[in-house]
């Protein structure tokens, strides 16, 4: 191969920058905006009747504040909602540390019984006709109406449906917080089949209870992103998460997908500490006397909530107690009081502290003048490395043309695009340089394309690194590789991995030729970073962690993504002994000549200019064409002698098909008996076949 013919392109996709503006963390979900405005609002009114005439709620939109100030309001809704949960969890399950709850239905049959329905009401009416004499016409009608009641006897079969639950504290020796009962009557038409389960067992459902998560933000931390968008609201994120997933599974088992109104109807009355997602600000400018206010807030939020709680809970006892329709007495539906109380407050505090994210984002579009998108942060990315880089180590797009040298009119172009949000797919853009003295001191490269065949190559190499920017945590962009060719023109395009400093290992490779445009999609599996995969090995075995080193290994070492491109003309030329450019203006001669080597698998000595070496250019054209004509005329005569043999084989099936069968039988002539004459052939039903 000729070395000004190839070119091998090293593509490294290199871990990039990750904005964090999206929310995409645990419990991060879309925020219904108008609808916490609305509870932000009430709560708003409610606190002002609570504090004193010197300090006022703020909500954070509404007044200029410090972006300090956000952090404040998320360590108070912080305190106030864990000091709100820590109080339903001991009005619910006492002052245990890991709650066990278990529970156990039945079903027993308790009697059969008979009853009668009342139906409903038959009046019958009786018309009566009376002769007064013995003249016609002198007759009377009376009449008369009987009501009667249907009733109908029913057969019922009673049902016992108790519930016996239990919980327990497993940190202080699975010491029971409270045992109760529920029970019920339940009927049914039939004694065969119980209403519910004779006896169903569930399975017992922990959580643990944590008194000890913080209450303050550690600002100066290289987590801490937004007040949303930190160590400590995560894990107080990942408490609720827990403490949301056992409030659903105690609510199925004693509600049964039930909800009872008098709980519904109270929840909403209870105050709601965690919604409080505001400034409490001092008529005064004093840093001190803020922080007073802060704390007046969180004491007259918690005392409301406590009121509030008291007195709705009497509510939900009595009315239970009436409703006899639900396997729910009065301390199951405090409990279900309490759950119902848990998980509003697990949400409004996540909505609160997403509330606070959501004014940040609102505040920096603002700011920007339109909504923040992956593409405005490329954007961005771009203005930044133009600032940073001089021009010779800036980033470039990734598209280039295919030319045998500087002065050639291009082959071709090779591109990595961007599957993007825009409409028009840019390219990449990477850090480039000329590897070609790096790479094994410019030694050949060499690629195997079978089991015995190893193709060994040269050319110019070059190096690109691809910074993939992810915007909020998201994967990176697809990418595809588009090559393209021109008219007349064309090159090889390989696709594989660099596996050593002179190992090119082609996984896919296409001739790409006369306008062809070829689309290979590019897909990015990144790999873990080093912290990443030392904590995921860290509690694994000695041998799982020896396979897992071994196999990163071989991951590190195949990574490198490789684009070899090798042109087709100079390649010819090289191989069929022609001088360097005879084939620029050889079109003809050029689709001849790929015609034979890709179609008719002709070997190149066949072809190959075998005169001598001082020829001119246009001698050793001319006989390179008689070869090809050589070649052609012999393919055309194989071409033409298998046409005229597939149209004999055609017209014999066709006369074998048409002629009918011949028997031969005695003629006239041999009526005497005599055995030497021969008989005749006799055809029946003959009929001459048409010409064509």
């Amino acid at each position: 191969f000729a070395p000004e013919a190839h070119a091998i392109v090293v593509l490294s996709f290199c871990g990039g920058f990750d904005f964090d503006f999206a929310c995409s963390d645990l419990m991060m979900v879309p925020l219904e905006e108008s609808s916490f405005t609305e509870k932000l609002k009430a709560a708003v009114r409610r606190a002002s009747s609570l504090l004193e005439e010197s300090i006022r709620p703020v909500r954070l939109e509404e007044e200029s504040h410090a972006y300090e100030d956000k952090f404040e309001v998320a360590e108070a809704v912080t305190c106030v909602a864990l000091e709100t949960v820590d109080f339903l969890l001991g009005r619910g399950f006492g002052t245990g540390s890991l709650v066990t709850f278990t529970a156990v239905e039945t079903c027993d049959f308790s009697e059969e019984r008979e009853r009668e329905t009342k139906g409903p009401k038959v009046t019958e009416k009786i018309t009566e006709s009376k002769q007064r004499s013995f003249l016609p016409g002198t007759s009377t009608k009376s009449s008369s109406e009987t009501t009667y009641q249907v009733t109908t006897k029913v057969t019922e079969y009673a049902w016992k449906h108790e519930l016996s639950y239990t919980a327990k504290d497993d940190d202080d020796g699975g010491e029971p917080l409270f045992e109760r009962k529920a029970s019920r009557e339940v009927f049914s038409k039939v004694k065969d089949h119980a209403p519910f389960p004779k006896r169903k067992e569930h399975p017992a459902v922990r959580f643990a209870v944590k008194r000890d998560l913080p209450r303050k933000i550690d600002r100066g931390a290289a987590s801490c992103k937004t007040p949303r968008r930190n160590a400590e609201v995560e894990r107080v994120l990942a408490y609720f998460s827990d403490l949301a997933a056992f409030v659903d599974a105690l609510r199925n088992i004693l509600a049964k997908g039930h909800t009872l109104a008098a709980v519904e109807g109270s929840v909403e009355v209870v105050f709601s500490p965690a919604a409080c997602c505001f400034l409490t600000k001092m008529n005064t400018e004093s840093e001190s006397e803020s922080s007073a206010a802060v704390r007046l807030f969180e004491e007259a939020s918690l005392a409301e909530m406590r009121r509030t709680f008291d007195e709705q809970a009497g509510v939900v006892r009595r009315s239970s107690s009436e409703d006899t329709s639900h396997l729910l007495g009065p301390d199951e539906a405090e409990l279900l009081f309490c759950l119902a109380l848990l998980e509003k407050t697990v949400h409004d505090y996540r909505d609160s502290v997403s509330y606070l994210e959501s004014l940040l984002r609102h505040q920096l579009d603002a700011a920007i003048g339109k909504e923040l998108t992956a593409d405005a942060f490329d954007d961005y990315a771009l203005y930044h490395d133009r600032l940073l880089f001089r021009a010779d180590f800036r980033p470039a797009p990734f598209s280039y043309a295919v030319r045998r040298d500087a002065t050639s009119f291009p082959d071709g172009t090779v591109a990595i695009v961007s599957k993007g949000t825009k409409k028009k797919k840019d390219p990449i853009r990477t850090f480039a340089r000329d590897a070609t003295a790096a790479t094994a001191l410019g030694a050949p490269f060499k690629f195997a394309i079978g089991a015995a065949t190893v193709v060994t190559f040269d050319g110019p190499r070059y190096a690109h690194a691809y910074v993939a920017r992810t915007f909020g945590g998201r994967t990176p962009e697809p990418l595809e590789l588009v090559a393209k060719a021109r008219p007349f023109s064309g090159y090889v395009l390989l696709l594989g991995k660099v596996a050593a400093k002179d190992e090119f290992v082609a996984e896919r490779a296409v001739v790409v030729q006369s306008s062809d445009e070829v689309v290979v999609p590019l897909l990015l599996d990144p790999l873990p970073t080093p912290k990443e995969f030392a904590d995921a090995i860290e509690s694994l075995s000695p041998e799982q962690r020896d396979f897992c080193e071994a196999f990163r290994r071989m991951q590190l070492a195949s990574s490198l993504f490789g684009v070899v491109l090798v042109q087709l003309k100079p390649a010819i030329e090289k191989v069929l002994n022609l001088p360097r450019g005879a084939l620029v203006k050889e079109i003809a001669l050029t689709d001849h000549l790929m015609e034979l080597f890709i179609d008719y698998q002709i070997p190149t000595d066949i072809l190959a200019y075998d005169g001598p070496a001082d020829a001119d250019a246009t001698a050793k054209i001319q006989k390179v064409k008689a070869h090809v004509g050589a070649v052609r005329d012999i393919i055309d005569a194989a071409r033409d002698d298998d046409l005229r043999k597939t149209k004999q084989a055609s017209l014999h099936r066709k006369l074998k098909a048409d002629v009918p069968v011949m028997e031969e039988r005695p003629s006239l002539a041999s009526s005497d008996g005599d055995d030497d004459d021969d008989g005749l052939l006799v055809m029946e039903n003959y009929s001459h076949p048409r010409a064509p």
